[in-house]
């Protein structure tokens, strides 16, 4: 199917994470949440994250990502395996208006699902999710 354009996947910011369950829990309850990535960011994906008032910190190898986690309580874990999880915490968009994204057409790539280079989430309702979903 076609994007139905619900704008469910531009409130969550998803991240793989290789830890045991206690941990991923804890940290899905921080009032500030800092997530260390491999590599440097594409700007792309910087463009990407700072539309979600993320902030970027670059380092020798990898990046941290540092943001604020104001929705506690509708962040979701999902068990990919052993001690890894998929971790999605709800934060919105600020290009989102009345549940559209005011920049459609010159979106991140990142926002499309055939072009992301980050861990991808498929919220319940996506309509795009049998089209793009890997097999696991």
């Amino acid at each position: 199917m076609v994007c139905s354009m619900c704008a469910e996947c531009c409130k969550y910011l998803v991240f793989d994470v290789k830890k045991d369950l206690m941990s991923a829990r804890k940290l899905t309850q921080e009032n500030i949440v800092y997530i260390t990535i491999p590599g440097l960011l594409s700007e792309d994906s910087r463009r990407y994250y700072s539309l979600r008032g993320v902030a970027i910190r670059d380092k020798k190898k990898e990046t941290v990502l540092v943001f604020e986690n104001k929705y506690k309580s509708e962040n979701i874990i999902e068990k990919i395996n052993r001690n890894k999880y998929k971790l999605i915490f709800k934060v919105v968009c600020v290009m989102l208006e009345d549940n559209k994204c005011k920049i459609w057409n010159t979106r991140p790539n990142i926002c499309h699902y055939d072009k992301c280079e980050l861990d991808v989430w498929f919220p319940p309702s996506c309509t795009d999710r049998e089209k793009y979903k890997k097999e696991e």
